[in-house]
């Protein structure tokens, strides 16, 4: 794959069921539809010792791009459970993405933000116990 740019938002999620949390969605230049991960702990790795969990969740249309302030029910053709999602999100990060590489158990990224800054790496955790949805969030070394 070669290095590209794409669209990506930080959605700060007040779940009814999950609490608060971020959602990191990335548009995948593919389907032009938005990768989405929950990370569970509401913040991003601070340094390449700092390892998160992050939960692969449906992939959300691109309109979500533009989506701030809003109060969301958890149903419709993106949510499978009628509460799953259901909450109030805020938009806390948005711009351009640099992707580095993208397969279906790796995607590395360079943003820049208040919230995210640096190059990160998801990667796809497998385990006989544990499901397909479950990746790791990392942030890589600085390199000088």
């Amino acid at each position: 794959m070669m290095i590209t740019t794409t669209n990506y938002i930080i959605h700060e999620h007040f779940a009814k069921r999950a609490g608060r949390h971020y959602d990191l969605r990335i548009q995948n230049l593919n389907n032009f539809k938005l990768s989405s991960f929950a990370i569970p702990k509401a913040r991003f790795p601070e340094d390449s010792k700092d390892k998160l969990l992050a939960v692969k969740t449906p992939d959300h249309p691109s309109k979500w791009l533009n989506i701030n302030r809003e109060r969301i029910k958890g149903s419709g053709s993106i949510y499978k459970k009628p509460t799953y999602g259901e909450g109030t999100i805020r938009s806390i990060q948005k711009g351009r993405a640099v992707i580095l590489f993208w397969n279906n158990d790796k995607i590395v990224f360079v943003v820049s933000g208040p919230v995210a800054d640096g190059k990160f790496t998801l990667i796809r955790y497998k385990s006989k116990s544990t499901d397909l949805n479950t990746w790791i969030l990392l942030k890589n070394k600085e390199e000088n």
